[in-house]
C-alpha cells in the first residue's frame, strides 16, 4: 500500500464560504431540541462555519436533550441558490458532500436501546422556505456514502454515525427537492443527536463544511510535485561559526479538538503532539492535454454552474474545473484537497491555490494547466 501518491485529485470547495462571500450570509443558529416536545432554547455560534477547525468551541448535551441542530441561514432566495445546494451531479467526476471537522466525538457505551461503541448520530437537512408564504419544508441529503471516518445507517441512507475523534467526511447521492414547488433553499441544517444518552456530555465541533467536490479528468501525463516545509524554523551561522536553529513556530496548530491537524483516533489517553503532522505541505498538479469542456465553464451562461435546456427546461450543472475555480474564487477561498480520491489511506489538506491559474493550448481544444496547491492555517 502506497503511503502518498498523487492518483487522481479530488477538490472539496465549500459552498457555504463561496455564499457568504457574495453577502448571502444571513447568520445562524444553534438549537436545543427536547425531544419528543421539540421545545427548544436558541443561540448563535460563528466560528463553526468559516471552515476553520482551529476554532474550540464545546457544546453540551444534556441526558434528556439530546439533539443539537445548527443552521446556517441565507438572506436571499433564487432558482439558481436553490440548484447550488440541492442539484446533485449525477457525475463521477462531481459530487455533493459534506463533513465535520475537528470533532472529538468519542465511544459510548451501551445505554438503553443504543449498542456499545455508537457515538454521535448525523442528519444533514436542507430548509427550503415557501417564496410566497411564511411555510417551509425540509428536504433531508439521502443516499449518503462514506468517505472517511463516517459510517451510513443502513436502515434509512439519510443519517449515519462517527465513531472515531477528528474529522468526517461523507457524500451526499441524492436529494429529494423540487425547485418549481414554490419552496426554495435558505439554510443548511446539521442534527448532532445521541438518543437515550442519561448523563450530560460535552464535545467539540471546530468547523461543518458542505458543498460540491470535483475530481478533474485524468491526462495521460499526470504529474505532481510534494513537498513539507517548516517556514517557522529557520536556520543561521553566528559570527563565530556556530549553526544555530531559531524557532519562531513549528507549524500547523492543532485542531479545536486537541488533536493534531487531520488526526483520526479512537484512543483518547495517548498524546499525539509526539509526531503530529506540524509543517506546511504543498503539491504541484499539472494536467495536460484536456478537453475545453473538462476546463471551461460556458461563455454563454449567464450562471456559469449551469446550463439550461429550453427544450426540457432542465438545468445540467457544469461538472468542469472551472465550476470548481468560481466556487473558490481561483482558489482563493480555502477548500479541501485530497491528492489521491483511490487510495486506501485518504490524505487530506486545507489549502488555497497560491499561483494563478492559466491555461495553455496544446492542441485543437485541448489545454494544459498546472496548480500549486498550498495547506493553509
Amino acid at each position: 500500500m502506497a503511503r502518498r501518491s498523487i492518483g487522481k485529485p479530488r477538490f472539496y470547495a465549500d459552498t457555504l464560504q463561496y455564499l457568504k462571500v457574495l453577502g448571502y450570509y444571513d447568520g445562524n443558529d444553534v438549537e436545543t431540541i427536547y425531544l419528543p416536545t421539540s421545545s427548544s432554547d436558541l443561540g448563535s455560534e460563528n466560528g463553526i462555519w468559516n471552515l476553520d477547525p482551529i476554532n474550540n468551541t464545546n457544546f453540551t448535551l444534556n441526558g434528556t436533550k439530546y439533539r443539537h441542530r445548527y443552521q446556517i441561514n441565507f438572506n436571499k432566495q433564487s432558482i439558481n441558490q436553490d440548484l447550488l445546494m440541492t442539484n446533485v451531479p449525477q457525475s463521477d467526476v462531481s459530487g455533493l458532500y459534506a463533513g465535520i471537522l475537528g470533532h472529538d466525538f468519542k465511544p459510548r457505551t451501551a445505554v438503553g436501546n443504543n449498542e456499545a461503541g455508537a457515538n454521535n448520530k448525523i442528519v444533514v437537512r436542507i430548509r427550503r422556505e415557501s417564496t410566497s408564504s411564511a411555510s417551509y419544508h425540509y428536504e433531508v441529503c439521502g443516499d449518503i456514502t462514506k468517505i472517511v471516518n463516517f459510517e451510513p445507517d443502513e436502515g434509512t441512507m439519510q443519517d449515519g454515525k462517527i465513531y472515531k475523534k477528528g474529522y468526517s467526511f461523507w457524500n451526499i447521492g441524492e436529494i429529494t427537492a423540487d425547485s418549481d414547488d414554490g419552496h426554495l433553499s435558505n439554510a443548511v441544517e446539521f442534527h448532532v443527536s445521541r438518543p437515550n444518552l442519561g448523563e450530560d456530555e460535552t464535545y467539540n465541533i471546530g468547523a461543518f463544511t458542505f458543498g460540491r467536490w470535483f475530481e478533474p479528468e485524468f491526462a495521460f501525463d499526470l504529474k505532481g510535485t510534494i513537498s513539507n516545509s517548516y517556514e517557522g524554523v529557520n536556520v543561521q551561522n553566528t559570527v563565530g561559526g556556530s549553526t544555530l536553529s531559531n524557532i519562531k513556530h513549528l507549524g500547523q496548530p492543532n485542531w479545536g479538538n486537541g488533536l493534531p491537524a487531520w488526526a483520526i483516533t479512537d484512543r483518547i489517553d495517548e498524546d499525539y503532539n509526539l509526531g503530529g503532522a506540524k509543517g506546511r505541505r504543498s503539491w504541484k498538479v499539472g494536467f495536460s492535454y484536456l478537453t475545453d469542456d473538462k476546463i471551461f465553464n460556458k461563455a454563454g451562461n449567464p450562471d456559469k454552474f449551469f446550463t439550461y435546456d429550453e427544450d426540457t427546461e432542465q438545468h445540467t450543472f457544469d461538472t468542469s474545473l472551472g465550476s470548481f475555480l468560481k466556487l473558490t474564487l481561483n482558489g482563493k477561498l480555502p477548500f479541501i484537497f485530497c491528492p489521491d480520491s483511490s487510495a486506501d489511506d485518504l490524505e487530506f489538506a486545507l489549502c488555497r491555490v497560491t499561483n494563478q491559474p492559466s491555461f495553455s493550448q496544446v492542441a485543437n481544444n485541448l489545454f494544459s494547466t498546472s496548480l500549486t496547491i498550498t495547506e493553509t492555517w
